[in-house]
């Protein structure tokens, strides 16, 4: 069960609030506390502190409405990262090239399933920057806002996403484990003490994963109060990473 916990290779405190919410067994915490100091992958691939300056973004008032995207590299392999800001739920889409047309036409598949958001967030990058995607913003009827070439921190939410995604990479391929099941814990995995998770901000459920959980968790859940809990955990991200650039 710890190793099913973990698989997504998340921090101590997301991996125990995913414990807490399916299963319990004494001296859970601690168990958890000296499985994950110890895991491999976590150790090699830890990150390393990040000096830039933290760029917040508006909360939105409701999921998919506001939304980030930007193309990256691993290995040999693309990818395109769409993340929303309000449940931080991403869709992953790998690619085959960089062409405005190819990476229009995977996000069009993603807008039919979840709905047009109102505003779509991405750096100045060709393949955004082009007449295709300026077509597709007119004709799917959403905003198009660009990070500023000068501080591309301004997109901070969809870079720490890739950061994490491109961690979870690195460290299932280094447990030789499953990626797609390490990114539905990550989804299914709760935000914070007071958040739910990616999946339950987004569909108002759990999704069903290999990790056994009671049927009634997974029926649907109205989650209040969103919009309020997230400016909270906002302004203490910003008062804790203050510090750290302080010392």
């Amino acid at each position: 069960m710890i190793k099913k916990i973990h698989l997504g290779h998340l921090g101590i405190e997301k991996c125990k609030l995913r414990a807490r919410e399916i299963i319990y067994w004494p001296n859970m915490n601690t168990q958890l506390e000296d499985y994950l100091s110890h895991c491999q992958a976590c150790l090699t691939y830890k990150n390393q502190n990040c000096k830039e300056p933290l760029m917040q973004h508006e909360v939105p008032n409701r999921a998919w409405s506001k939304v980030g995207i930007d193309v990256f590299h691993f290995g040999t392999k693309s990818f395109v990262l769409i993340i929303d800001y309000y449940s931080k739920f991403v869709e992953l889409i790998k690619i085959n090239c960089l062409k405005s047309e190819l990476i229009v036409k995977k996000i069009k598949q993603v807008f039919s399933r979840h709905g047009i958001p109102e505003i779509v967030m991405t750096d100045n990058g060709p393949e955004f920057a082009s007449n295709t995607f300026r077509e597709f913003s007119h004709d799917w009827k959403f905003q198009h806002v660009t990070s500023s070439p000068r501080y591309p921190q301004s997109n901070g939410q969809v870079e720490r996403a890739i950061q994490t995604i491109k961690n979870m990479m690195r460290k299932t391929a280094y447990d030789q484990a499953e990626f797609p099941l390490a990114l539905l814990e990550y989804l299914n995995t709760p935000i914070s003490k007071e958040l739910a998770s990616p999946a339950e901000l987004l569909y108002n459920r759990k999704l069903r994963s290999i990790v056994p959980c009671s049927p009634n968790l997974l029926l649907p859940k109205i989650n209040t109060d969103v919009i309020n809990k997230l400016k909270r955990r906002q302004q203490k991200q910003k008062m804790y990473y203050d510090k750290v650039l302080e010392n």
